[in-house]
């Protein structure tokens, strides 16, 4: 049971991140619920989390948090629970272009190969 809310969780992962010393490996990293837990226990509160923190990162290019978020917990996300998300992840990019864009980040990973075509299919790769 998790007894914060999305907001919170959220909150937590972009103060963590907000530092441009934070390592994207290494100790310390994972600290933050979503890095790890979420995304494998509790996917529902990780896409929440995913969707609000996306409202508050700069673009891609500004924001190296919005690469965190694409190779850490959407990444997480979809490689453990691809199969139950890819119809969500597949709308909300062809509504939201930032979702295309941070699908376009993620990495292969152990991802289902039914499910990574079809985010292929919807991913913008200009990163």
């Amino acid at each position: 049971m998790i007894n914060r809310s999305p907001s919170e969780i959220a909150e937590e992962w972009l103060r963590v991140w907000a530092d441009s010393n934070t390592p994207a490996i290494g100790p310390g990293v994972g600290d933050c619920m979503l890095d790890w837990e979420l995304p494998r226990d509790f996917p529902e509160l990780a896409w929440t989390c995913i969707l609000l923190i996306l409202e508050q990162i700069g673009p891609q290019a500004e924001d190296r948090r919005f690469a965190v978020l694409a190779a850490g917990p959407l990444e997480d996300l979809m490689d453990l629970h691809g199969e139950a998300f890819i119809d969500r992840a597949v709308a909300e990019a062809r509504r939201n272009p930032r979702f295309a864009l941070l699908l376009g980040g993620v990495w292969r990973s152990e991802i289902a190969e039914s499910v990574w075509e079809r985010m292929g299919a919807v991913a913008k790769r200009g990163w």
